[in-house]
């Protein structure tokens, strides 16, 4: 439909005659495209909801609806967000703009916009995070910035984000955690940095996440926990360090944890653990060990554990796998026997340990001396 109207008159008397002829849900992006001199064709829906998505955007449409609560400008081309056009939306409580081809998000770009609590800049190219580019968004609750080129977080870019509870940063490049990274942050609940090339943690990088509950560094490039790194994480409940290249755990690693429910030690090049490595986490529930270099795990560094404890310490699908000497684990078998110590299971599989010379369900615990 091309339409040429130079006058609002001229449009409305337009749009009233088209009412008469066609469905409103067929006209209405097309009407709205006219009014609002885009060249990206949106729909406008019920509640105020901006409609974008795969409209083959190249930039931020300069005229999005005072009223809109919902934005999605997501699948478009759209390579910059610039400080120009998006503060006057500021009843918008939602704004997506994943998978775009955004570089630069220019500081400020969301200035005024009060209201925000959602915003997605997921799957993107995005190298820098600025200082300046989250001001003013002080209830935003859920920022995700995974999948993107990041290697460069400013200082301060999250000091005014106090009430954040979901973080993502995953999958993108950074190599090392600054102090300054997530000062103030302390309403954070969920931290994601997975698949990056970290293999340096400040000592207080995590100081301000009193409230976290949920931490994912797996997929990254760690060798050594050193101590004391988790030590303000005292409502943590769920720890991902897999995938990593740890060979050094610090007797006070763990220091601090003592909410810890779930521990993600595996697929690492862990050969020995310290007496001491788990003695604070005294609400572990399950602990992941397989695929690793252990050969042995002494019962007194499990004695402080709560019971009954799961545990995964051998992948059965894994050609790569802990070494374990199964008469040194007699003790476990006991524990297995009295429904004290229960086997992580997928489908009808049981991450139990394999033995490197026996097999653990015919394992005859008589024949050895557990001293050895």
């Amino acid at each position: 439909m091309e339409v040429k109207v130079d006058t609002w008159p001229t449009f409305s008397t337009y749009f009233g005659q088209q009412l008469n002829k066609a469905r409103l849900d067929t006209m209405l992006p097309n009407i709205l495209a006219l009014y609002f001199h885009t060249h990206c064709p949106f729909w406008f829906l019920e509640m105020c909801q901006f409609q974008g998505s795969s409209r083959g955007c190249t930039e931020v449409p300069p005229h999005i609806p005072l009223c809109s609560t919902e934005v999605d400008l997501s699948n478009n081309n759209i390579s910059t967000i610039n400080n120009e056009v998006l503060g006057h939306i500021n009843n918008c409580t939602k704004l997506n703009f994943a998978n775009n081809v955004i570089s630069q998000v220019e500081p400020y770009s969301f200035i005024g916009m009060h209201n925000l609590q959602q915003l997605y800049l997921d799957h993107n190219q995005i190298a820098t995070v600025k200082s300046g580019t989250f001001t003013t968004l002080k209830i935003l609750e859920e920022l995700d910035l995974g999948d993107n080129e990041i290697s460069v977080i400013q200082n301060d870019s999250f000091l005014e984000l106090n009430n954040l509870k979901n973080l993502s940063l995953r999958n993108n490049k950074l190599s090392n955690l600054e102090e300054t990274f997530f000062m103030n942050l302390n309403r954070l609940q969920n931290l994601d940095l997975q698949a990056n090339k970290i293999s340096d943690i400040h000592a207080d990088s995590f100081k301000d996440l009193t409230q976290l509950q949920s931490l994912w560094l797996n997929k990254n490039v760690l060798h050594a926990i050193e101590p004391g790194i988790f030590k303000t994480l005292g409502n943590l409940q769920e720890l991902h360090l897999d995938e990593n290249q740890i060979f050094t755990v610090s007797k006070d690693a763990f220091r601090g944890l003592n909410n810890l429910q779930i521990l993600h030690l595996n697929k690492n090049n862990i050969s020995t653990l310290e007496m001491q490595t788990f003695f604070e986490l005294t609400n572990l529930d399950t602990l992941y060990l397989h695929n690793s270099k252990l050969t042995y795990l002494d019962s007194r560094m499990f004695a402080p554990l709560p019971r009954p404890l799961t545990l995964s310490l051998s992948d059965p699908s894994s050609d790569s796998d802990n070494p374990w000497k199964c008469e040194t684990l007699c003790w476990l078998k006991e524990e297995e026997e009295q429904g004290r110590i229960k086997w992580i299971e997928e489908d009808t599989t049981s991450f139990h340990p394999e033995c490197v010379e026996d097999t653990w369900e015919t394992l005859n615990c008589s024949e050895f001396d557990e001293s050895r």
